[in-house]
């Protein structure tokens, strides 16, 4: 069993979280579930709101965020 790939992404914010799955909102302005299972990393940066995640790669890309 290969690892998977990941792809770090940069949001605005997290706007909810849930148990299995945080709703954020995009640079543009979209708003995407992200299931924790496809998340490897949460990088919060205090004071800037700013949000760096590594998700999966085939997530990035099928929410058209990579």
């Amino acid at each position: 069993m290969s690892a998977r790939s990941s792809v770090e992404i940069t949001i605005a914010r997290i706007a909810h979280e849930t148990v299995d799955a945080m709703l954020v909102e995009t640079q543009d302005g979209r708003e995407v579930w992200l299931p924790f299972s496809q998340v490897d990393k949460i990088e919060r940066r205090p004071g800037n709101g700013i949000v760096k995640i590594l998700v999966a790669d085939w997530l990035a890309r099928k929410e058209d965020l990579a």
